[in-house]
C-alpha cells in the first residue's frame, strides 16, 4: 500500500521536484501552495508525513505546524526550508511532532533517505 506525504510549499517548482522525488519513491504525494490550504488538507488528509516550509503565504508554516501538534498531535512533520536560524530551530525543538529540519537546497537521496526512515521506520 502507497503511503501519502503532503508538501507545503509556495514555490511551484520546488513543490514539482519534492513530489516528483516522492512518486519516485512509491509514494503518493498531495501539494497545497499556501499554509491555510496546507493546514486544511493536514487535518483532513491522512498524511504518513506533512512536509512544510516555513516561508509560506496565508499562515506562516511555523503556525502551521503548532496547529497540526495541538489538532493531531501523532502526525510527525518534516521542515524544509531556505531559511533556518537558531530561533526557529529552538522553536521548532519544542514542537514533539517535528522529526526532521533541512535547509534548502536538500539532497534529493538523503531527503528520500530521510522521509523513508520516519513513514516506514516509525522515526
Amino acid at each position: 500500500m502507497k503511503r501519502r506525504i503532503l508538501i507545503i510549499d509556495d514555490d511551484r517548482s520546488v513543490a514539482e521536484i519534492f513530489r516528483l522525488t516522492l512518486i519516485a519513491e512509491g509514494y503518493e504525494a498531495d501539494v497545497a501552495y499556501n499554509g491555510g490550504e496546507g493546514l486544511q488538507k493536514a487535518l483532513t488528509g491522512n498524511y504518513a508525513l506533512v512536509h512544510t516550509d516555513l516561508q509560506i503565504p496565508i499562515l506562516h508554516g511555523v503556525d502551521v505546524i503548532q496547529r497540526i501538534a495541538v489538532d493531531r498531535p501523532q502526525q510527525p512533520v518534516v521542515v524544509v526550508t531556505g531559511y533556518l536560524d537558531d530561533e526557529i530551530k529552538r522553536e521548532l525543538d519544542a514542537v514533539p511532532n517535528v522529526v526532521g529540519c533541512f535547509e534548502k537546497p536538500v539532497d534529493p537521496a538523503l531527503y528520500s533517505g530521510f522521509v523513508r526512515s520516519v513513514v516506514e521506520g516509525g522515526l
